[in-house]
């Protein structure tokens, strides 16, 4: 048997203008395991992302085992439901609690996949003009105090280069 393992990228959250942030999981078996660090993606292409480490992102690690795991259970309920209708010995209770179980569970996957991790309206508009500043659609609070820094470098050459008589 071939066992495969290293790291990829999944949990893709608060996506603004084509930059978001994702995590880099190790996995095993293409199923991730545990985070290994975080990163605003500027840009991507197949297997490689641009952007800058961020501390591990709660949001992102959480979207990722919340989409596997009710991925996982929903399927397996599905599954013992089906097992439990073609058996001689059917408990119609035992069904129709897998069943509901295989729904709700079904119904959280669709949530982890398509809502959860959406930016609020305001976390756009700051993310938006922050963007128009740095060309960074980020929060501030995802920079580390040298990135930070180098970014206030930039925008002090910015800014005198655009206004060269101003203070």
């Amino acid at each position: 048997m071939i066992v495969v393992f290293g790291t990829r990228f999944c949990g893709k959250v608060a996506a603004v203008n084509n930059q978001w942030v994702e995590s880099k999981f190790f996995s095993i078996m293409f199923i991730p395991i545990f985070p290994v660090g975080s990163m605003f993606v500027t840009n991507s292409k197949f297997r490689s992302r641009n952007g800058f480490q961020i501390a591990v992102n709660a949001q992102s690690v959480k979207a990722v085992y919340g989409r596997i795991l009710s991925l996982i259970f929903s399927g397996l309920f599905f599954y013992l439901a089906a097992d439990n209708f073609g058996s001689y010995d059917r408990d119609p209770i035992k069904m129709i609690v897998y069943l509901l179980l295989g729904i709700l569970l079904g119904g959280l996957c669709v949530y982890f996949y398509l809502y959860y991790g959406k930016p609020s309206p305001d976390d756009v508009a700051l993310r938006n003009r922050m963007g128009a500043l740095t060309s960074y659609y980020a929060m501030p609070h995802w920079f580390d105090y040298p990135q930070l820094r180098n970014m206030l470098g930039a925008l002090e050459l910015k800014y005198k280069q655009k206004y060269p008589d101003s203070d």
